[in-house]
Order: structure tokens, then C-alpha cells, then sequence
């Protein structure tokens, strides 16, 4: 389970707290943060760590990543990023919606 930084303007939420990040842990899964992923929400690289999740920069985290999960909607110049068979969650709070995205792209 992959969180990166946000980076549309203005945006600073992230789709995982230290709280479920430990509480998904405890549950036998894998978490990776990217780095300074929480801090515009109060949320620093030692919380993350401190809840058993492992901190990595963007391109490590998108390199082996399975299934990522966002607040807002992947912007093109992240689109670098998709692969064959990864999958992209991002919840919508303005729509109250949450839409997932599996992107098959071949190369």
C-alpha cells in the first residue's frame, strides 16, 4: 500500500493517517509513505515511522508500488508513474465519492 505527497496546488490532506497506517501494519500489510507525504497535515516522516510504515521518495515508492492511494485525481505529469496492472485509489471528498482506477498500459 503506496501513499504519496499530494501535488495539486493548495492541497495538503493525505489519504492515510499514522493511526491507520499502524492499524493496516497490525493487519499484516506493507505501507509505504512518501516522504514528507503528511506534513501540510500535521503529519511528519517520525509519526509514519513510529507506525511501522517505511518512508520512500517518489520515484521508489511508484517503482514496485501495486496499489496507491490518493486524496485527489493523478495529474498528467504524474502519469509517468502508471504501469501495467497497478492501481490508483483517490477519494473525492468535494463529490462524496470514491472512484478507483485500474490502468493497464502497455508499453
Amino acid at each position: 500500500m503506496e501513499y504519496p505527497k499530494e501535488i495539486k496546488n493548495n492541497e495538503f490532506r493525505v489519504a492515510a493517517t499514522p493511526g491507520v497506517v499502524k492499524e493496516l501494519v497490525r493487519r499484516g500489510h506493507k505501507v509505504y509513505i512518501e516522504e514528507n507525504a503528511g506534513k501540510g497535515s500535521g503529519f511528519f516522516n517520525q509519526d509514519y515511522l513510529n507506525a511501522s510504515a517505511k518512508i520512500k521518495n517518489r520515484d521508489e515508492l511508484y517503482a514496485k508500488s501495486e496499489t496507491v492511494y490518493k486524496v485527489k485525481e493523478m495529474f498528467p505529469k504524474e502519469f509517468k508513474y502508471l504501469r501495467e496492472n497497478i492501481i490508483v485509489s483517490t477519494v473525492s471528498i468535494q463529490k462524496i465519492r470514491r472512484r478507483v482506477i485500474i490502468v493497464s498500459r502497455k508499453n
